[in-house]
């Protein structure tokens, strides 16, 4: 999908030209809008953000374009990451049970 196609479709959903800080972030995929924060203020925001007087926001088709350039060029992203931390129980006891077949 291209971004015009990307950027239409999100036109039609009703959203702005220019959204907030925090819708942005939510249609780019961050997780929460303290993630969005963050990224911004290490300066690693995959797209461009405006100050209009003491509010961030994004253009819509700033959005559009990176997530056609995501989605065409590395697909992988869309894809959760591994669970952090110390396994569940559950996600042992399948382990163990795999790793139990593989020996057999």
């Amino acid at each position: 999908m291209d971004s015009q196609a990307i950027f239409e479709s999100l036109l039609r959903q009703g959203h702005p030209v220019a959204v907030s800080f925090v819708e942005g972030s939510r249609l780019l995929g961050f997780n929460t809008t303290g993630a969005g924060y963050t990224a911004y203020n290490r300066q690693k925001y995959p797209v461009t953000v405006r100050k209009i007087g003491s509010r961030l926001s994004i253009a819509l088709s700033d959005i559009a374009s990176y997530l056609a350039n995501e989605a065409t060029s590395n697909p992988a992203t869309l894809v959760d990451a591994p669970r952090r931390g110390r396994p569940t129980k559950a996600m042992s006891i399948t382990r163990s049970e795999i790793t139990k077949g593989a020996k057999s």
